[in-house]
């Protein structure tokens, strides 16, 4: 739809002439009976030009020669940005939305949050789900949705003013399907919603893991958090159920690393924990270390300004966050190195 271009047509809207109010109906010209056609005046066709032109730019259009489409479209835009989604309910004592199905999700371009069942209409991500639909401009609108019961979440957009239709439904998370962590509960219990499988777990959150997890958990219990340090690189930071003891792991490169324990640990009851063959960070490196030295860990120390790449290799050892002990006899006094204390018998 576009206003008249033809180089004959006026630069400027010419003032309307005034013939009259009373409202008229075109007639055929029939020369055999005398009746003259009816006349069409530039006044009556710039005013059905104008009033089409005026629906194109309040739906959002910009008016196009080539697009014979707008006109339609911008109607629809304007129908549904005045529709009250009545399928869309916020009430109900536990926020059921079963009885308000939206019956369409490829019409829902009003923003607001919508349930989607069987029965409706159109391209959707799963079966059931909560569709969440925000505009960018009036004619750019996307969809957030999740799906019921995985709680997959998926995304697609729209540019209406392309005639492409939807863009397909993408998952960000398409390697497994998600198990949110759940933060209900007057306990905050979590038994009742464990992750599928802990390698799968690469979105940002808590989940808990059991035995049912799938995966290299580091214990047969506990809560992991996941956090992103770029697209690629994740971080999975765990605590067992049970002892409360720290792993972590990372993925990058496609691969999850070793789980990787943090060692010694302060226990519940305030006791120092940690043996021979238990793993801990090396300090000025990130490389974990194995000791076999009495009690605890050989810490190899190769920070800056070390000449040797070991301080003994007999009765003592240190480690990152918690107090060492020799284990025999009076320790003597600590000594700080990079913010560690050490303790030498």
């Amino acid at each position: 739809m576009q206003r008249i271009t033809h180089p004959s047509a006026a630069a400027e809207l010419p003032s309307a002439r005034d013939y009259g109010s009373a409202p008229g109906y075109f007639i055929q010209r029939d020369v055999e009976n005398g009746i003259a056609g009816t006349l069409v005046t530039n006044d009556w066709l710039n005013a059905v030009q104008e009033e089409l032109i005026n629906v194109v730019i309040a739906g959002g259009g910009t008016p196009n020669a080539a697009n014979l489409g707008q006109v339609a479209a911008a109607i629809s835009a304007l129908i549904a940005a005045a529709m009250v989604p009545v399928w869309n309910r916020i009430g109900g004592a536990n926020g059921d939305v079963a009885g308000y199905i939206a019956p369409d999700i490829d019409a829902l371009y009003v923003p607001g949050e919508y349930y989607y069942g069987t029965s409706t209409g159109g391209t959707k991500p799963s079966t059931y789900g909560l569709v969440k639909v925000w505009r960018e401009t009036d004619r750019l609108i996307y969809q957030v949705a999740q799906a019921s019961s995985t709680g997959r979440l998926y995304s697609r957009y729209i540019n209406r003013d392309s005639g492409d239709g939807w863009s397909d439904w993408e998952c960000p998370a398409a390697a497994a399907d998600l198990a949110l962590s759940r933060q209900g509960g007057v306990d905050g219990n979590l038994l009742e919603h464990p992750a599928p499988d802990i390698d799968a777990l690469y979105v940002p959150g808590e989940y808990y893991y059991s035995p049912s997890t799938a995966g290299t958990k580091p214990s047969d219990y506990g809560l992991v958090k996941v956090w992103r340090e770029s697209a690629g690189t994740i971080y999975q930071h765990a605590q067992h159920s049970g002892d409360g003891r720290f792993s972590t792991r990372y993925y990058t490169s496609g691969s999850w690393t070793e789980w990787h324990l943090f060692a010694p640990y302060l226990a519940r009851d305030g006791s120092i924990v940690g043996g021979p063959g238990e793993q801990v960070f090396a300090a000025g490196s990130t490389d974990f270390q194995r000791g076999t030295s009495y009690q605890g860990d050989l810490l190899t120390v190769n920070g800056p300004g070390v000449g040797a790449s070991h301080f003994g290799e007999e009765t003592w050892w240190m480690s990152m966050g918690s107090w060492p002990i020799s284990g025999t006899g009076d320790p003597g006094d600590p000594v700080i190195y990079a913010g560690m204390f050490v303790r030498v018998a």
